[in-house]
């Protein structure tokens, strides 16, 4: 299996990242406390020598997070190396679930998360416009695009490309999509050799891609393609499912899946 970054579908912006929400209950305890007004002023950043001290009073650090647990897991053990004294529990939850279980727990004043990573950004929107986000200022913030920073709390963790994937048992190289509109003409020729996969509307990452292609391409020219793709796309709510599926033969190429997918496509060995 090959996965190629669609050079249109990464000029779509913040419709293909993910999004860090710094919680404004950032104990340990996860506390539920009243949130930060995302209009109050962001706090300067600490001294990290201050940091450090008052952290060997914190026990554990949770987070709500859409990204696989594998390759999320090198980021907490370097995190563990720094402050083995704090203990981080990761839960992978979907993009809206990611929101859905916080604002649940938190709502009851019960146990839950101090940091969350999720694609949905409508669900980002609402969160800011509640308040939920501590309004904070991460260390050395400088060194990064300005667009890192959105404001209120939120921050992109990691500007992901949306990827376009084939099965390269299904498709020689010379088959393989290097365009929208290139795979739109070869459904058309020969449809029987172009069963789809995609995201479904459901997913919050396929929804805004789909919304930055149409403020790219035009959206009487990106609803053409979907015209022509609809008819012979399984969807399928996450993107990892969606690999899956195409590496199992049920489609012979993928036109919309995350670019987190780039960090598990080694594992399929070709």
């Amino acid at each position: 299996m090959r996965a190629r970054s669609s050079r249109s579908a990464t000029r779509t912006g913040l419709a293909a990242v993910v999004l860090g929400a710094v919680l404004a209950a950032c104990s340990s305890a996860g506390t539920g406390q009243t949130p930060a007004t995302g209009s109050a002023s962001p706090a300067a950043p600490a001294a990290v020598a201050d940091l450090v001290s008052k952290a060997h009073g914190e026990t554990g650090l949770i987070i709500y997070g859409n990204t696989p647990a594998g390759v999320i897991q090198p980021l907490l053990k370097a995190f563990t190396k720094t402050c083995p004294w704090i203990k981080p529990a990761y839960s992978q939850l979907s993009d809206n679930q990611v929101y859905s279980k916080y604002q649940s727990e938190h709502a009851q004043g019960a146990h839950t998360a101090d940091l969350l990573i999720s694609d949905s950004i409508q669900q980002v929107v609402q969160g800011e416009r509640n308040g939920l986000f501590a309004n904070v200022t991460p260390q050395g913030l400088t060194d990064f695009p300005a667009y890192t920073n959105q404001g209120h709390g939120v921050y992109v963790m990691s500007p992901d490309p949306v990827l376009v994937t084939w099965n390269t048992k299904l498709l020689s190289k010379n088959q393989a999509p290097t365009s929208y509109a290139g795979l739109s003409a070869d459904v058309r020729k020969d449809p029987s050799r172009h069963p789809l996969v995609s995201y479904s509307p459901n997913n919050p990452l396929g929804y805004e891609a789909v919304y930055g292609l149409n403020h790219i391409l035009g959206a009487d020219r990106v609803n053409s393609y979907l015209d022509t793709y609809g008819p012979h796309t399984k969807t399928l709510d996450e993107g990892q499912d969606g690999l899956q599926y195409l590496v199992q033969g049920g489609a012979s190429a993928g036109w919309l899946s995350s670019g987190l997918a780039q960090a598990v496509v080694p594992q399929y060995k070709g």
